[in-house]
């Protein structure tokens, strides 16, 4: 990422991301669309350590990002709330051989980037998630940041204050916590992926930022990010209680409580479960390389700058 901030995001004697980063200042966004091929053509090991530790260096992207947009507009540095302005890099091109089918995600598969396709057979509301929050000591007041939530409620494990001992209650600071649109989206796999006399496969899709709403039911879609796991409560639900996992501020089941309802099940394991968490989503009947991600009208630079220098040929 480091060779990327130092030459602007340089591709061969052209910087077709100079111009992206006005765009996404214009349209007000915070994800930077990235075409995978060009990062194979100008930096191949950059682009196999990605593919191979996507979700480990994710952050170190998203940094590489900021700084990038930052140097160019400095005054966005920040948003309304006087906090650093948080940016998202989304992939997409990936090359026949980093796609997965749904039957072939394995937990070998965990952090790389492949992208997978199907179609959509339910899509959740759109529902705020806490990604980061700010806490509350409510025993000294003191001010705890930047804990990382990773798909569940997740409080500070003890105050830092060396004098205090709270170890369990803390207040969430709405106002300088951080929170994003969360979608989740079942996708089926496609009918020519199913084995003969195998039932058909599914799995739930993650959508964050700009990409919720981009698909819905029905539709053939590629998704472009990286395999997960998270908390799988459903599974502990059972006679004489019940569980739920829930994200962000209070709306349509979701709570600031995180993962609610455990005392009244006894003593149980936490399972986990498989889901992919999407970067990216195209109609799968679009031409890739020129597709746009963006589902918006498309002029003939932005195409042009989309494509690699094989597919100007």
């Amino acid at each position: 990422s480091s060779d990327l901030k130092q030459q602007r995001f340089q591709i061969g004697d052209e910087k077709p991301y100079e111009k992206e980063i006005e765009n996404m200042k214009g349209r007000n966004e915070t994800t930077l669309f990235v075409n995978f091929n060009h990062i194979i053509e100008g930096y191949s090991d950059l682009a196999s350590t990605i593919a191979s530790f996507y979700h480990r260096y994710e952050p170190f992207l998203r940094e590489a990002v900021r700084e990038f947009f930052v140097s160019k507009f400095p005054e966005e540095e920040k948003d309304d709330k006087d906090q650093l302005r948080k940016f998202y890099v989304a992939f997409h091109s990936l090359p026949e051989a980093s796609f997965n089918t749904i039957r072939t995600l394995k937990t070998e598969e965990i952090g790389k980037l492949t992208s997978i396709k199907g179609t959509v057979v339910r899509t959740s509301a759109v529902h705020t998630e806490l990604l980061v929050g700010t806490f509350e000591c409510v025993d000294c007041g003191m001010v705890i940041k930047n804990i990382v939530q990773d798909f569940q409620y997740t409080e500070p494990r003890k105050c830092l204050d060396t004098s205090c001992n709270n170890a369990k209650r803390f207040k969430l600071l709405i106002d300088q916590s951080q929170f994003v649109d969360f979608q989740k989206v079942r996708v089926q796999e496609s009918s020519d992926e199913i084995p003969s006399g195998s039932m058909p496969r599914s799995l739930d899709i993650v959508l964050r930022h700009e990409t919720v709403e981009k698909a819905k039911a029905g539709d053939k879609v590629v998704f472009t990010g990286c395999l997960i796991v998270i908390p799988n409560v459903s599974q502990l639900s059972g006679s004489g209680g019940r569980a739920s996992l829930e994200f962000g501020a209070r709306s349509e089941g979701y709570s600031e409580s995180g993962v609610t309802g455990l005392k009244q099940l006894g003593v149980r394991d936490l399972t986990y479960k498989l889901s992919f968490l999407g970067t990216t989503v195209v109609t799968q009947d679009r031409k890739v390389g020129v597709v746009n991600v963006r589902e918006e009208k498309a002029t003939a630079e932005s195409v042009v700058a989309e494509m690699t220098e094989e597919e100007r040929q």
